[in-house]
């Protein structure tokens, strides 16, 4: 290993601590996927991903920081660092400028590299601000593996490996700390959709990349796999990767004939747009192993759009065909939709709202059109006089609005989204029936079908899904938003016993527990409506060879560290295992031959409940 460098890569400092709606920027289930669904909304955490995967597959010692404060930032760069790369968005390049001042000022010869999707901006500040430019030495162009093995001389045909920090979404009244179930895999970078809005397809210039062929995608799997078996599922990060259908088609054969996990465990979350899901039959997409597929709506009206590649990503069978399709073959979707193109009006954005909110997807994003610096969708904007003269990177996001509409007030269509998300909502209910839902439709396929793969394996993933969800369904009923979410819930909790029968004792338990726990949430709401917004705990990642030597062995990579711990993470870990413990004990009192309803109500007077001083 060449000791001469040494390599700090961080995310930018937490100057900005919310996003949105008083929402964490690292939060993508309370943002957007579960947004406006009351106590049901979710938070999640997530992991600088690129970051990681460039410190584990470099010879030179790395430290990634997560969520640092401007201080965290500090002291790790008085460690001596020879270089230090800072991951670009959009919306923090003033961040990532004063990181890069900071890093200078602390020791004058560390070098700088930036990299990431958000670089069109950086570009466009150094052009408005020539002053900007000595503060980087390096910009990373393309993809940051190879760049930064070219600067480091190290040889840049070795294979890529990867083994990324897990990531999990929770309700936060019920498990605020809730343990990574779901692993993330690099499948490629780049999409060659250019669409004029895209700052994937115009990093990478509109070309595809590819990260992890099938057989390393599904190696992957099963080293994590073995290593957690607790995983619920994995994310295949890949714009479009239902696309590429010998590379789709091989790892749905290597996870259908794997004899270790198969189609019981081995099952994904991925983009497809609904050209290429229309490459494949349903049954076929479920023998592949995915499990959730992200699909672009985008727009009820593709023909209208001025960007033709929307279009073309639209076409295939209706988007409505193809969602319905899905569901009853039990596979979940996240169905995104953009407001804000040019031939929106005040009458068509209602048709669209309407048809999308009866997709019911299991999951949803509802955005509006907002682009950055460097994109198609910006050099028109910039032309046409469209946007506003008041513009900062900080407007670069979901929510962001600082381009022009021809038919609307600057913050009219935001407020259409806002209030939309709770319409989703208040139709289809929480996320938690949209699975049940979903998984009973795929239980009662797989049932039927004479494929022993589908009769057996992939009928038992439902059959956990199900028994995961049926749990929460007492709350669901209680606190849902109307009467038309409590009959699709009674009816859910009917086909549910149609196939499985009664609740065993042990989920009685989990749902009397998990029904007060938002009993209180309710109510806690009620007093005090203003939430607390989630803030990632900053974390720090070391990476050497001897975390590298654990790779090899199939093993996690990285030594982790919480430099600081809160009095709330304790606590909420106290009553965590508490609880735990209190539940291993439940074969004592079938032993001792207690009744069910004396081990409830003993369960009832002994759980602890969760603290909601956060929440």
């Amino acid at each position: 290993m060449n000791t001469e460098y040494k390599l700090l890569l961080s995310y930018p400092i937490t100057k900005k601590k919310v996003y949105g709606y008083n929402e964490a920027m690292l939060d993508g289930s309370s943002q957007r996927f579960t947004k406006g669904q009351g106590i049901f909304t979710q938070t999640s955490h997530t992991h600088l991903l690129a970051l990681h995967i460039i410190a584990q597959n470099l010879r030179v010692p790395c430290v990634v920081l997560e969520a640092p404060t401007e201080e965290d930032f500090c002291e790790e760069v008085k460690k001596g660092y020879t270089h230090v790369a800072l991951q670009s968005f959009s919306m923090q390049t003033e961040e990532l400028f004063e990181m890069a001042r900071i890093a200078k000022q602390i020791n004058p010869q560390i070098k700088v590299i930036a990299g990431g999707y958000g670089m069109a901006s950086v570009y466009d500040a150094i052009e408005n601000n020539p002053s900007l430019k000595p503060l980087i030495d390096y910009f990373c162009e393309g993809e940051g593996i190879e760049f930064c093995r070219k600067l480091f001389g190290e040889d840049t045909n070795v294979p890529i490996v990867q083994y990324l920090p897990l990531v999990s979404s929770s309700y936060p009244w019920l498990d605020y700390y809730k343990e990574g179930d779901c692993a993330t895999i690099l499948g490629g970078l780049g999409c060659t959709g250019l669409c004029e809005f895209c700052y994937t397809s115009h990093t990478f210039k509109g070309r595809y990349i590819e990260v992890a062929n099938a057989e390393q995608i599904f190696n992957t799997m099963k080293m994590i796999m073995r290593n957690n078996p607790q995983l619920d599922s994995f994310i295949i990060y890949d714009e479009d990767f239902l696309k590429y259908e010998k590379k789709a088609r091989r790892l749905g054969e290597l996870i259908r004939n794997d004899k270790e996990f198969g189609l019981r465990k081995l099952n994904y979350y991925c983009f497809g747009s609904n050209r290429s899901i229309a490459q494949y039959d349903f049954e076929e997409l479920v023998l592949m192993g995915i499990q959730i597929l992200f699909v672009g709506v985008e727009s009820f009206y593709p023909d209208m759009l001025i960007s033709k590649n929307i279009e073309e990503k639209r076409s295939g069978r209706d988007i409505r065909e193809t969602i319905c399709e899905l569901h009853k073959h039990g596979i979940y979707t996240l169905g995104a939709i953009i407001f804000g193109f040019d031939h929106h009006n005040r009458q068509n954005i209602v048709a669209e709202k309407r048809a999308f909110i009866e997709l019911e997807t299991t999951w949803y994003q509802i955005n509006l059109l907002c682009a950055g610096p460097g994109t198609a969708l910006w050099e028109r904007m910039k032309k046409e006089g469209r946007v506003y003269e008041d513009f900062d990177y900080s407007m670069v996001h979901h929510y962001g609005v600082p381009l022009k509409h021809p038919n609307f007030e600057r913050y009219e269509l935001l407020d259409f989204v806002d209030r939309m998300y709770g319409e989703v909502y208040e139709f289809g209910g929480p996320t938690v029936l949209r699975i049940l839902n979903v998984s009973l439709n795929g239980y009662e396929y797989c049932k039927r079908s004479k494929n022993p793969l589908l009769y057996n394996d992939k009928a038992q993933y439902h059959e956990k899904a199900c028994k995961d969800a049926i749990v929460m369904m007492k709350a669901v009923k209680t606190y849902a938003p109307n009467g038309l979410v409590v009959k699709k819930a009674e009816e859910a909790e009917r086909r549910y016993k149609e196939y499985f029968g009664e609740l065993s004792l042990e989920r009685k338990i989990l749902s009397e527990y998990i029904y007060r726990q938002a009993s209180r949430a309710w109510e806690h709401r009620l007093r005090f409506p203003n939430k607390v917004p989630r803030e990632a705990p900053f974390r720090r990642y070391t990476y050497n060879s001897d975390t590298r030597a654990q790779l090899e062995r199939g093993q996690r990579p990285y030594k982790v560290e919480y430099p600081v711990c809160s009095e709330h993470y304790e606590k909420c870990k106290e009553i965590k295992e508490y609880n735990k413990n209190l539940l291993a004990k439940m074969s004592e009192f079938l032993e001792n031959k207690k009744s069910d309803n004396e081990i409830l109500e003993f369960y009832r007077r002994n759980l602890k409940d969760s603290d909601l001083s956060n929440f």
